[in-house]
């Protein structure tokens, strides 16, 4: 792959907040490529903007381990250093700094660490508003002000925080996407057709690629047959009901149906009455 899949989204992120030393929450539901996103916008940065990139559900249970990865990126070796020192240290220095944070979402969990509070906010807050410094959090909600419950009391984060969220996939997108990833003898215009209106697409495009990867593609099957059969193992696989086509017909054309229905009782009435 070698395409910035939301090519004006992700540059319009990068000169318009990171370049400018703002901050941002970048949100969006599940599977449509916001960790995409992340990887395309790091191939942006340039050599002189500092980065810390953390995925946060890897370490929402345990947020000294979260503290240690910090360090590790930093090259810092001291035992004992609070996360606002690191971010201190991380920020005092002449380059431009940006911290990334990927499942944000993962800290609101009933078992994350409770040192994930209102104190780790504030001192959020406290890094993004340095001159020098941007804040990019990635989520599948909106967390500006957002409000928590914390040893049974209601609290109000104060991450003051612009948010934005992540633009839906175009027809060209998903279209350019594919033809990055394939090569297989079909019309990448109908695949793509077909891809647009799931609601985990990107997902379910990095699902068929696997699949096309281990030779599960039919080239006996036709294009519109092989992506039913993807589609609905990536719903089996992500317990995503799958839709019964014929309910789905009849619901949408059940007026015209009850129409008919009602016209055909009428011409068999007509008929009985003539006999």
């Amino acid at each position: 792959m070698s395409n910035i899949l939301r090519e004006h989204f992700t540059t319009n992120i990068y000169n318009n907040i990171i370049l400018e030393s703002k901050s941002i929450n970048i949100f969006g539901a599940e599977g449509i490529g916001k960790s995409r996103f992340i990887k395309d916008f790091k191939t942006l940065i340039t050599q002189d903007i500092k980065v810390v990139s953390i995925n946060l559900k890897n370490r929402r249970k345990d947020y000294n381990s979260f503290v240690d990865e910090i360090k590790k990126q930093l090259n810092i070796i001291e035992a004992f250093i609070s996360f606002s020192e690191l971010l201190d240290t991380f920020a005092s220095s002449n380059e431009n700094v940006l911290l990334i944070l990927d499942n944000f979402e993962a800290i609101y969990k009933d078992n994350a660490d409770e040192k994930f509070d209102f104190d780790f906010f504030d001192e959020l807050n406290s890094f993004k508003n340095r001159d020098n410094a941007s804040l990019v959090i990635i989520s599948t909600r909106n967390y500006k002000h957002y409000e928590f419950y914390h040893e049974g009391k209601s609290i109000t984060s104060p991450l003051d925080i612009g948010v934005m969220e992540i633009s839906p996939l175009t027809l060209e997108e998903i279209k350019e996407e594919l033809e990055d990833r394939f090569e297989l003898d079909i019309t990448y215009d109908k695949l793509a057709n077909m891809i647009i209106g799931n609601e985990r697409v990107y997902e379910l495009i990095e699902f068929i690629d696997r699949e096309v990867k281990f030779d599960r593609y039919d080239e006996n099957a036709n294009l519109y047959m092989n992506y039913e059969k993807f589609l609905n193992q990536f719903k089996k696989e992500n317990n995503i009901p799958i839709e019964d086509k014929a309910k789905k017909f009849v619901g949408k054309n059940w007026k015209d149906i009850k129409g008919l229905i009602s016209s055909l009782g009428g011409l068999l009435n007509k008929d009985k009455k003539g006999e």
